[in-house]
């Protein structure tokens, strides 16, 4: 070995390495013995390879065969052992070193210690996981669930908006980004321009706040939300608000309903409180309305078929099973509407229920159907 090249090698802060022309190891400079706290010699021939990590020895091994059988410059990294048994990657360069022949006399390569850039590397690939899993993790809940999730930015437009609360404003997700809210639903702005004006000032959250309202997309129909309003911001700054929204229409009206069902069966006025369900429920399209053929009823007289004591105990036919499904979900409040996407069939199917079920109870209208049904113990609400 020239005493000019071992004197340029040992200077170098990298492990600086020789091979012969078939791959055999035979020198080793002070750095790389320093590294692995075994003398040069140890590392000669092909030893070198027991320094290498278990994981990584097969690759190694190949990819040094094969630039020696090919001729060809050698660019690797995997880990080798250093002298307190740790694990660090290296990054493995070589290059032939030919006579005038161009035969290959030597190899000499270097090995850099990359240990904190792989960790690094390491470290960005597991911070990019995380986020897509996240992103992941969130498409699936704002596609999936039936909250309603939207962002909005501190200009009042929709960033993000998934598809139940997509549907209020009729129209798909995507084609609502980007529009201003309070143009988007004129009707509900007033109900929630308060919440996110404090969210944007304050940058504190606005949670369980009750939302009333007929959306653009179906006018003269008092829709419920449980709403909460969350800042999203990066360090101290708000970039927009979060909106949670959880139609509660169904709940509201169905425990409006059984607050006032109950107290017909325990004996109030049946044509006062009667009065006042049926005029809660119209325009609303409600199932509860009553039956147009019906005979006009008697000033003063309570409706055939009310909670009368003297009224009809049970059908004069066994109700069928869809018919009890119809009945049940009647008497939870749902109107014919939500009974159909309920139980999975067609609106007309659905009044051709409810006249059967009519008939069966000889009674006029389906709040009438419903109070009996349910005193007669043929449903629960």
């Amino acid at each position: 070995m020239e005493a000019d090249f071992e004197f340029i090698a040992e200077s170098i802060p990298h492990i600086v390495w020789v091979a012969a022309p078939d791959g055999a190891t035979e020198y080793f400079n002070r750095i790389g013995s320093d590294y692995t706290g075994q003398p040069a010699e140890a590392n000669y021939r092909w030893n070198w390879v027991d320094l290498v990590h278990p994981d990584d020895v097969d690759r190694a091994r190949a990819g040094w065969a094969e630039a020696v059988r090919t001729e060809t410059p050698f660019a690797l990294e995997y880990r080798i052992r250093r002298f307190d048994g740790a694990f660090r990657w290296h990054s493995f360069r070589a290059q032939p070193v030919r006579d005038g022949d161009g035969k290959v006399t030597k190899w000499v390569g270097t090995a850099t210690d990359v240990e904190e850039r792989e960790e690094l590397a390491a470290e960005v690939r597991r911070s990019q996981r995380q986020a897509l899993e996240s992103l992941t993790l969130l498409e699936t809940l704002q596609s999936a669930t039936p909250v309603g999730f939207a962002f909005v930015d501190e200009d009042l437009r929709l960033v993000r908006v998934n598809p139940p609360l997509a549907e209020v404003a009729g129209m798909p997700a995507e084609k609502l980004v980007g529009r201003n809210m309070a143009k988007l639903e004129p009707l509900l702005w007033p109900g929630l321009e308060a919440q996110f004006q404090q969210v944007l000032k304050t940058g504190d959250a606005v949670v369980n706040r009750e939302l009333s309202g007929e959306s653009r997309r179906r006018p003269g129909r008092v829709r419920h939300w449980l709403t909460s309003y969350y800042p999203v911001r990066i360090e101290d700054e708000v970039l927009g608000v979060s909106l949670v929204a959880l139609d509660v229409t169904e709940r509201k009206s169905a425990g409006h309903f059984r607050a006032l069902l109950t107290g017909l069966l325990e004996g109030l006025d049946v044509d006062e409180a009667a009065g006042t369900m049926l005029a809660s429920w119209e325009g609303s399209g409600s199932a509860f309305a009553p039956d147009q053929s019906a005979p006009p009823r008697v000033p003063g007289q309570p409706a055939e078929g009310a909670a009368s004591p003297d009224g009809p105990a049970r059908p004069d036919r066994p109700f069928t099973p869809r018919e009890r499904d119809v009945l049940a979900l009647l008497a939870r409040g749902m109107v014919a509407s939500e009974v159909a996407e309920t139980l999975g069939i067609d609106l007309s199917t659905v009044r051709f229920h409810v006249r059967h079920i009519l008939e069966k109870l000889g009674v006029h209208s389906q709040l009438a159907a419903v109070m009996i049904a349910v005193r007669e113990g043929l449903v629960d609400i």
